[in-house]
């Protein structure tokens, strides 16, 4: 397993904790890799979605090492017309709590920090919302493969 791939994994694993039983106000039911930005889910919302952008931004250094920060897109899904502006919300605070109370991921990355603002869609069928949530990794890698 890549670099890169154990970063993204170790984040899907902390996204993984956001339940009621670990204090949060909202628990998400469902972690999911994606190669697209649209989560078909059955058994329950809220959901993310984590896209793999593809984006690194690859500073090398000696040695065959390189800093490297890549993009994930978190595509958030939450149901139910009432009130749903205060869950995208509540699930938007759960994910910035989770990934503060352990910016490294449980060591994977130096570390993974939220990027601008959430895009929110509430035009969504059958009473499902998202917004996405850009997610920059920083990890050191090899570039002469293992990235």
């Amino acid at each position: 397993m890549t670099t890169r791939e154990q970063a993204i994994v170790a984040l899907e694993n902390r996204l993984a904790t956001i339940t009621v039983a670990n204090g949060y106000a909202v628990e998400v039911k469902k972690v999911q890799r994606s190669t697209r930005t649209q989560l078909l889910y059955e058994n329950g919302y809220p959901a993310v979605a984590v896209v793999d952008t593809g984006d690194s931004d690859i500073q090398y250094k000696t040695g065959g090492l390189a800093d490297i920060y890549t993009v994930v897109k978190l595509v958030c899904y939450v149901r139910g017309r009432t009130a749903m502006s205060s869950r995208m919300n509540e699930l938007d605070l759960a994910i910035k709590k989770a990934i503060a109370a352990d910016p490294t991921l449980a060591g994977a990355v130096a570390h993974a920090t939220i990027q601008g603002d959430a895009d929110k869609d509430l035009s969504g069928d059958d009473d499902v919302a998202s917004f996405t949530r850009p997610i920059r990794l920083f990890y050191e890698g090899s570039y002469s493969g293992g990235m």
